[in-house]
């Protein structure tokens, strides 16, 4: 009877297959019982969203990857909005692009994060959507805001190319950045105020203080920030800048603007940047004294707001120019001895109360083709009282360049511009009226006098 039995029985091979838990997915492991009534693997790849992370708890929607899928998750059925929190694939072809969004239009401005099918498999768990990695099945993206794991409202699919890394570029984990070193909280005025639509990108390297790659779709980029200038290549200050750098935007989904130029002659992306809270990453950089300012023609949209972040930097004497006024006051530049008049100026008897004005700064790169008409000094009652300026002078280094100041008052705390040619009466109206530059681009100084002809102040660069 047993033999009879053997005889008719058909041959059973048990096939158990074990796969490792890889990083940050899992191939899920399982076992399948292969017989010759056993049907051939769907081609048809399948996708499951769970309630919870690791692929566990509730199904909450699954559908299959079939390219150019936009699934509102608040208007199918079948989904339930805000719950899942992993997904589980199976059989997804190779090239599909998944994508998984807060904002149930696909904005980019909320969270979202995007998944690159590289092999197909029988099953692998993506454990959550706050995370980035990439193994041998998945390339995940996360393009963090404030968190998507249970806040999925929109899932998307696509068809793709895979872009590799380079292999010295880590990826970014958002949740193991550094703790900052930065301790202030950034002020309103490092945001800028334009709506213009913005695209989002994600840092996956700090290069230096005013350079990243960024990660915009599947395109790796080098990109330069407009409008500033960091120390680099083991400058003074150079270190301090990439880590302010870092702390910003390591890791960080960002918003980048677009001004004129579209590259810089090195290919690399010319933007500003802006976190999603809203800081002006460029001016911010400058207000915290680990970069300047630096006019890039025709680039020059936000110059003068992060200008405005560099006198507050070099008031507060922060990075970089607590060097250089400490190197200012080692060393006072001598005047030129050129002529009568500037000898004067340089052995002129110094004042025994001297009034509380002070050139502030000088903005001596004009971004004006050739004539440079917008270059100007500012000037700064920094006393407790007004001051009438009436008889005042400011000389530009060469005894022609004069300015003399009309009858004006600083009240105390407030400032002036003396532009070489043009005419601002939001910044009290007063111009040199130049035809040429004023302010040597290779360096200068400027010398401001009272009515009575005692230099009060001196500001070189």
């Amino acid at each position: 009877m047993i033999n009879n039995i053997r005889s008719k029985s058909l041959l059973v091979v048990l096939l158990t297959i074990s796969i490792t838990t890889v990083a940050c997915g899992k191939e899920s492991t399982t076992t399948s019982v292969a017989n010759t009534n056993t049907p051939a693997i769907s081609t048809s790849g399948h996708l499951k969203f769970m309630e919870g992370n690791d692929c566990t708890q509730d199904i909450v929607g699954e559908t299959t990857d079939e390219v150019g899928q936009e699934i509102n998750i608040k208007k199918t059925s079948g989904f339930t909005n805000d719950e899942a929190r992993s997904v589980l694939i199976s059989n997804v072809q190779v090239g599909i692009v998944l994508k998984v969004y807060d904002n149930p239009d696909g904005k980019q401005s909320d969270d979202w994060t995007e998944v690159f099918v590289k092999k197909q498999v029988l099953e692998y768990c993506i454990t959550s959507f706050e995370q980035n990695y990439e193994d041998d099945v998945v390339q995940v993206f996360f393009h963090q805001n404030n968190g998507l794991d249970g806040k999925v409202s929109r899932i998307e699919i696509y068809s793709g190319s895979y872009v590799a890394l380079p292999t010295d570029i880590p990826l970014p984990i958002i949740t193991q950045l550094p703790e900052s070193t930065i301790t202030h909280t950034p002020s309103q005025a490092t945001t800028a105020t334009a709506i213009e639509e913005r695209e989002t990108a994600l840092v996956v390297q700090v290069t230096d203080g005013d350079t990243i790659k960024v990660l915009i779709g599947d395109v790796l980029w080098d990109l330069r920030y407009i409008g500033i200038d960091a120390p680099e290549g083991g400058q003074p200050y150079s270190s301090e800048a990439l880590n302010a750098n870092t702390q910003l935007v390591g890791g960080q989904t960002i918003l980048l603007e677009k001004d004129i130029s579209e590259t810089d002659q090195y290919g690399r992306l010319l933007r500003y940047v802006f976190l999603l809270n809203g800081t002006f990453v460029n001016a911010e950089l400058v207000r915290l004294g680990f970069a300047e300012v630096k006019a890039y023609p025709p680039d020059v949209k936000y110059h003068e707001q992060i200008f405005e972040h560099q006198l507050e930097a070099k008031e507060n004497g922060l990075g970089i120019w607590a060097e250089l006024a400490i190197a200012a006051t080692a060393t006072e530049p001598a005047l030129s001895a050129t002529s009568t008049e500037l000898v004067e100026i340089a052995t002129a008897t110094q004042p025994e109360e001297v009034a509380n004005v002070i050139i502030l700064d000088i903005f001596y790169d004009g971004v004006v083709p050739r004539v440079e008409s917008d270059e100007y000094a500012i000037v700064k009652n920094v006393g407790a009282s007004q001051v009438n300026m009436n008889g005042w002078r400011l000389n530009a280094g060469a005894p022609e360049q004069n300015f003399y100041f009309p009858d004006i008052i600083i009240q105390p705390g407030k400032n002036c511009r003396v532009y070489t040619n043009e005419y601002h009466p939001e910044y009290c109206g007063l111009s040199f009226n130049s035809s040429g530059a004023i302010w040597n681009n290779q360096g200068d100084c400027g010398y401001l006098f009272n009515a009575k002809g005692e230099q009060v102040s001196q500001y070189c660069y």
